[in-house]
């Protein structure tokens, strides 16, 4: 059989672009063909006891069985994630320091600190999206609330005598948005670490997290949750109201968290990294552990990630302009 000028054409610039990538891959180094060869290590700017760890824990051992090697999480909590994602950002392009976090560190940090250590939009290597949930504003067993209107009432009736505990941009600016639709003003309590402890124990009156660390706090009796910022009630805690049905439609606020590394990660090492996550949130165990906690799990290309993060900070940055809140 006889071919044409077109087909060989065609079957010429196939082969020219399978030899073009396997020249690619042959020109990068051994570390990167092989990778990985040793322990990773995942890096969560958050303490031990924020819902973000415990759900990091859990990736990190299905990440450690996809590549054959163990990944190694390492809280590097405070300074609302700065220390943790600077400690990313200078480690070596080499794929085996990840950073798994709230996307606050790249999107919502600028809009609070006017020199950061890193760069959030050009420092890191953004490698896939993992999940999302809502937040829920819950308050403390002390405070003489049942409701959200009712907790507005008492906190318009004597302007910062409810302090809200916060760690983070993400939290700092969601307590601001709080303030903002129910014309409050609340008196922030920022922690280097997470705010349940002290929640339960009345020193503070109130939080806006999320509703996975909540809910089993609140199915106990030890803290009040008053309503989820989403668009519907979630079956982890199916008795707590949305803000739509208190009285503010259209009020939803929900964090993400996505598996980055430093800036300049190789893109096939970056790809290696992107089809095992896509592969992890298909589990069952990630998927067992999204029905109980409340979690959109999902993954996506490193592309969308780099589009939520200039997308975030336009919508928080109103936020933040709206509140007067300048980054100091």
């Amino acid at each position: 059989m006889s071919l044409s000028p077109r087909s060989i054409t065609c079957r010429a610039l196939t082969a020219f672009g399978l030899i073009a990538v396997a020249s690619l891959w042959a020109g990068l180094p051994v570390a990167a063909q092989d990778y990985p060869t040793r322990p990773l290590r995942m890096v969560i700017p958050f303490g031990p006891d924020t819902g973000i760890d415990a759900i990091g824990r859990v990736f990190a051992k299905k990440l450690g069985a996809e590549l054959g090697q163990p990944v190694v999480v390492d809280n590097k909590a405070g300074a609302t994630g700065i220390i943790g994602a600077e400690l990313v950002a200078k480690a070596p392009a080499d794929g085996y320091t990840l950073l798994f976090s709230a996307g606050s560190v790249y999107a919502l940090n600028p809009l609070l600190f006017a020199k950061l250590p890193y760069d959030p939009f050009k420092g890191f290597t953004s490698i896939s999206m993992v999940y999302s949930q809502p937040l829920a504003i819950a308050i403390s067993l002390k405070v003489p609330a049942k409701t959200i209107p009712e907790l507005v009432s008492l906190a318009r009736a004597k302007p910062e005598s409810i302090s809200a505990g916060t760690v983070g941009a993400f939290h700092v600016l969601s307590t601001q948005y709080f303030s903002n639709f129910t014309k409050t003003k609340l008196l922030n309590v920022n922690y280097k670490s997470g705010t349940l402890v002290a929640l339960l124990s009345g020193e503070i009156d109130l939080v806006v997290d999320v509703i996975s660390l909540l809910a089993p706090q609140h199915k106990a009796g030890k803290i009040r949750i008053l309503a989820v910022a989403s668009n519907k009630r979630m079956a982890i805690a199916p008795d707590v109201p949305t803000l739509a049905e208190v009285g503010y439609p259209g009020v939803e606020i929900s964090t993400w968290t996505s598996l980055t590394g430093p800036a300049n990660l190789p893109r096939p090492i970056v790809d290696k990294l992107n089809a095992a996550v896509a592969r992890i949130v298909k589990s069952p165990e990630m998927t067992e552990l999204a029905a109980a906690q409340g979690l959109s799990v999902f993954s996506s290309t490193p592309e969308a990630v780099d589009e939520l993060v200039r997308s975030e900070y336009a919508r928080w940055q109103k936020v933040a302009v709206d509140a007067g809140i300048k980054p100091q």
